[in-house]
């Protein structure tokens, strides 16, 4: 998705991310899964949309992380 046909989603209008993108250059949201930026017990499919867990020698209950594939800057008030 490139910047010049880019939409923003009518639930994001008038917040903190959209007046942002009216002072500065638009950015992209996020819209798949960083297969290169997860835990070791994590897959991702090659669509970017679905993890497995691996369970190897590490019980259930250890956590694991995965990232995007376009961070959202802190500044843009989406950060919960």
């Amino acid at each position: 998705m490139t910047l010049s046909n880019f939409i923003l989603p009518s639930y994001l209008v008038d917040t903190p991310y959209d007046l942002y993108n009216q002072k500065k250059k638009s950015i992209l949201l996020p819209d798949k899964l960083n297969k290169n930026d997860c835990a070791d017990e994590l897959t991702i499919e090659d669509d970017g949309l679905k993890i497995l867990f691996i369970q190897g020698h590490r019980s259930w209950y250890i956590a694991a992380a995965v990232r995007m594939d376009f961070p959202i800057p802190v500044n843009q008030g989406l950060d919960g």
